[in-house]
């Protein structure tokens, strides 16, 4: 079945890819076992386990915290962890230890982090906390209409504040943003996507030469 519509909201979310960052030496090193966050289920499973969560944000430190419970030790790799003035993870509630980024395996199995002397060789597990990427597979090149997502950018282009594409204003993406509280901001972008539809918006979308860069200038920033 097909059918005609003056205007098309994409909310299908961003929950569902999994994105899982590149280690150098983790296929041919590491000897346990590696999940994503989105496969945890039970943190029974880690009991007398040395658990590594990578990625230290929502849902890296809410599986840390859970998972402490359980296994022996919880290391938390955080990109954000500020520098160590002893080149020894920081320890925080129980026995999380808060670790900077995972940069790589060594041979001998040993995991290194970004200025940590510690470089464990007897993590078990491996659990990428590290979201999420985009994913629209009914839009594709029979669709005429440009929309870049690369995995790993976490950025969806071209798009005007982005919400609406730049091209096409009839076409929004409502649900794009991380860190933010989703339900009420998505209610908020709907709000919007309506009221310029119907032409009630206070401030009209700018025509097209300034939405297409705005939404050039957002993605060169990294937004």
């Amino acid at each position: 079945h097909s059918d005609i519509f003056d205007a098309v909201c994409i909310c299908n979310g961003h929950y569902a890819k999994p994105s899982s960052p590149t280690i150098a030496g983790l296929k041919e090193n590491f000897k346990g076992s590696t999940m994503h966050s989105v496969e945890y289920d039970d943190p029974s499973i880690f009991a007398g386990k040395t658990v590594l969560c990578v990625g230290g944000r929502a849902s890296g430190s809410d599986l840390a915290r859970e998972i402490s419970h359980h296994a022996s030790k919880v290391y938390l790799s955080d990109s954000a962890c500020k520098p160590l003035e002893d080149g020894m993870p920081r320890k925080e509630a129980g026995n999380v230890h808060w670790v900077p980024r995972t940069i790589s395996v060594d041979e001998f199995g040993a995991i290194h982090f970004d200025g940590c002397n510690d470089t464990p060789s007897d993590v078990d597990f491996i659990i990428f906390c590290s979201g999420y990427d985009y994913r629209f597979p009914f839009i594709n090149e029979k669709s005429n209409v440009d929309v870049s997502c690369v995995p790993g950018e976490r950025r969806v282009a071209p798009l005007y504040e982005q919400l609406w594409h730049a091209r096409y204003p009839n076409l929004s993406f409502v649900g794009l943003q991380h860190s933010v509280v989703p339900f009420p901001f998505f209610e908020v972008q709907t709000q919007a996507v309506v009221a310029n539809f119907v032409g009630e918006a206070a401030v009209p979308l700018p025509n097209l030469e300034d939405r297409l860069k705005a939404a050039q200038a957002d993605a060169e920033s990294g937004g």
